[in-house]
């Protein structure tokens, strides 16, 4: 061993560099700018706030407005949806149905006065159909019987109906036209074709109607025939009153 104490090892020392001023004047300066910018990004949040609060305040009136037109539209949509609905059903009606109110007693008892009645404009025309119809001479519309039809001879004798010599029974009649028929007080009258028109046989496309109150109904033994053409349609249901409404 070697005399003497051993010489301790030594530790490397870092030697550290003296802060300069430069740095810190760069750390103060970017401490100051720091500061700098959060002002500025602190004023521009809250002019940024006012103006987002100015716009908000500017969104309710227009949301009034809007909610205004919306009003509007809804009640433009609602009006044009109506006059459209109502125009198709005006289209709809012209060409396949119609509604005609009873005027007069000429078809009593069958219908009344003031009845309500629906009529089908594609209905096939025969004998006893209730036809809506143009009056020739008038050009007035009403609501008769179809009694004869093209091509046929009739007449009526002591209230009986014959068509071509055979009697055809008027059963739609009530049982209280009947029994007034017994007492000749709604009896029908005698008359045939040829006494009305002079004709006899019914031409074709033309229609004989009488009313069901044969005594007092202006029909075709005041008119003449009816021509296919002046027909609008055959009633199928009385509609009005509602406790007598009927399928015919």
């Amino acid at each position: 061993m070697k005399q003497g104490s051993q010489k301790k090892k030594q530790r490397p020392t870092t030697k550290t560099k003296p802060i300069s001023n430069d740095n810190h004047k760069e750390r103060k300066k970017r401490k100051s700018s720091n500061k700098k910018n959060a002002s500025i990004n602190a004023k521009t949040h809250k002019i940024q706030k006012q103006q987002s609060a100015k716009r908000n305040r500017l969104t309710k009136k227009q949301r009034i407005a809007l909610k205004k037109m919306q009003r509007k539209k809804l009640v433009l949509e609602l009006i044009i949806t109506i006059i459209s609905t109502l125009s198709l059903i005006s289209v709809i009606a012209y060409f396949i149905f119609a509604i005609p109110k009873v005027e007069g007693y000429s078809m009593t008892p069958t219908i009344n006065d003031k009845d309500r009645l629906f009529v089908s404009k594609w209905g096939q025309v025969k004998r006893f159909s209730l036809i809506y119809f143009k009056e020739p001479k008038k050009n007035e519309v009403m609501i008769r019987r179809v009694i004869a039809l093209p091509g046929e001879d009739f007449f009526y004798e002591k209230g009986k109906l014959y068509i071509n010599g055979e009697e055809i029974v008027e059963r739609f009649m009530s049982q209280e036209t009947q029994s007034n028929e017994e007492k000749n007080t709604n009896i029908t009258p005698d008359f045939s074709l040829q006494d009305i028109l002079q004709v006899k046989r019914i031409p074709k496309g033309k229609y004989v109607v009488l009313g069901d109150n044969r005594r007092y109904s202006t029909d075709s033994r005041y008119f003449g025939l009816i021509d296919e053409k002046d027909i609008i349609g055959v009633v199928t249901i009385r509609l009005f009153p509602i406790h007598e409404m009927t399928h015919f």
